[in-house]
């Protein structure tokens, strides 16, 4: 384990050694999406060894931002509460067709890391931040149970058991 912090720690303790981190983050990221047509990784257990490379991305890049701190210390209102919740309610809306992976890619590689930047410059006052609150303490069970939710839902949908 200490070598492992030795070889892996010293150059991502530095914002060139992350961006390098997330550059290449991004290179594999794009590969496996070009590769397997979508980067929707570890959603179920048949692509579940292509997790890595989702999440390597999304981690380098918010250490990334985190150290670079492109606010310098301003802070945004609860205004951009709403608008980023409207533009992820657009992204959800949104039918790419037969161009999926490049949506998936974009989303992935541009706007979510402009959203978690957004996102960290905000801060929340009175009941928006009681809201956030309960959202960040709730995030975690449904991130857990999400997996299973799913195989459920699509067994009994295959099944079609009567009554679901």
């Amino acid at each position: 384990m200490n070598a492992a912090l030795v070889v892996f720690y010293r150059p991502l303790a530095s914002k060139l050694g992350l961006a390098i981190a997330v550059f290449t983050a991004a290179l594999a990221l794009l590969t496996v999406g070009l590769l397997h047509g979508s980067i929707a990784a570890a959603a179920f257990l048949s692509n579940f060894a292509l997790g890595p490379f989702r999440v390597a991305f999304s981690f380098f890049a918010g250490v990334l931002l985190q150290r670079l701190d492109l606010t310098h210390g301003r802070r945004l209102s609860n205004i951009w509460v709403l608008i980023l919740a409207m533009g992820l309610a657009a992204l959800l809306d949104f039918d790419p067709g037969p161009y999926k992976i490049l949506y998936q890619l974009g989303c992935a590689l541009l706007l979510i890391p402009a959203i978690v930047f957004t996102a960290s410059a905000i801060e929340c006052t009175g009941m928006v931040e009681r809201l956030c609150g309960v959202a960040g303490e709730a995030s975690y069970a449904i991130c857990i149970l999400h997996l299973p939710a799913f195989s459920l839902l699509l067994a009994v949908q295959k099944h079609r058991v009567p009554g679901f």
